[in-house]
């Protein structure tokens, strides 16, 4: 009975050394702390901004134009002959086709840019974390924002955040 009782107490304490030991190869880190204040990602939200500038503009030249033609449109109706009434008014809506597919391809290739980005940024940062963690031996890093407690887990999301910046 001592035996065995012996060979209990033994385990628990070789459990509970291997538990502690595990307990520091933790890490978490705030992931989305570190994108939100990365410098990379402002340059890239600058140069996308760059990037569709022009489009924009047009964009916005395309839609102010549209916008006076219809209000004159609207003005002048009841004065302009059948004819040229139906003229203009295809004439608008053509003009609004147009412009709602020039619309709809620049948010499609602007917002495909901006995950691009987001994807190359990401994957730098991840980059970060893997190196800061091999170099400490940690064998595993937990996203701070996935979990809801953790009691002895390291964070180095500011080291992460140092070598980001």
């Amino acid at each position: 009975m001592k035996k065995f009782l012996c060979s209990i107490l033994l385990l628990i304490i070789i459990t509970s050394s291997i538990n502690a030991q595990s307990c520091d190869k933790i890490a978490v880190v705030n992931m989305s702390k570190i994108f939100n204040q990365s410098s990379k990602r402002i340059i890239a939200s600058k140069k996308i901004e760059n990037e569709f500038k022009g489009r924009a503009s047009e964009l916005q030249f395309l839609e102010n134009k549209l916008y006076e033609k219809i209000q004159d449109f609207k003005k002048n109706r009841a004065t302009m002959r059948p004819s040229e009434r139906n003229k203009i008014e295809k004439s608008i809506l053509e003009e609004r086709e147009i412009f709602t597919n020039k619309a709809q391809i620049f948010e499609q290739e602007n917002h495909r840019r901006q995950i691009e980005e987001r994807k190359k940024i990401i994957n730098y940062i991840e980059n970060i974390v893997k190196h800061i963690s091999r170099k400490r031996k940690y064998e595993l890093v937990i996203d701070s924002n996935s979990i809801v407690y953790a009691l002895n887990a390291k964070d180095i999301t500011i080291d992460v955040l140092n070598q980001v910046k």
